[in-house]
């Protein structure tokens, strides 16, 4: 009499094949982004408290989430412009991991503007995932602080013409979301 309680051998066998082939695969899943699914912002708006977040999505070559995986986002600051960097905030490099949907959140603390600056989001294997091409942010003028003196600069863009650091949702024009966005983080 044939007793279902115990597995075939060849089940068995099956079992322990595919076991192998995961833990031989191990270094191969390291690097599970695939940088045509994955989706990060073209630019970033940064606060000096820390307030905005910079989030992306990470995704296999099947478009699966990649959990637990390390994302790093390196800041490339650009010869011209104004960066401020909160003294407790690692600069240029910050890392993050992925939650179960394959999101990553990083909190920059920094304040200033920086047109031609960039900003890459890369695994543990150096593959670039996505890039910022602009940063910016309501302490237009980088002194590490929302306040009056941002408020001259902001007037000035609105009402004397168009410039990207004072575009904060970076829609190609000064307009009144500009400064409502702004308003919100005054002080800061």
């Amino acid at each position: 009499m044939k007793n279902c309680a115990f597995p075939s051998i060849l089940a068995v066998l099956s079992l322990l094949t595919l076991m192998l082939l995961a833990l031989s695969a191990g270094p191969a899943l390291a690097q599970c982004g695939h940088p045509p699914n994955c989706n990060f912002p073209s630019h970033i708006t940064v606060c000096p408290s820390g307030d905005f977040m910079v989030t992306g999505q990470v995704r296999d070559v099947n478009g699966n989430p990649c959990i637990g995986s390390t994302v790093h986002m390196q800041f490339h600051p650009p010869a011209v412009g104004t960066l401020w960097v909160h003294p407790a905030y690692p600069f240029p490099v910050v890392s993050a991991t992925t939650n179960l949907t394959g999101t990553v959140t990083f909190q920059p603390m920094m304040g200033g503007c920086s047109p031609g600056g960039f900003v890459t989001f890369f695994d543990n294997a150096g593959v670039v995932l996505g890039q910022a091409n602009t940063i910016n942010s309501p302490d237009i003028n980088g002194d590490g602080i929302v306040n009056l003196s941002d408020v001259t600069l902001l007037a000035r863009a609105f009402y004397n013409g168009y410039t990207p650091c004072a575009d904060l949702n970076m829609d190609g024009a000064i307009t009144l979301s500009d400064v409502t966005l702004f308003s919100r983080h005054m002080n800061h």
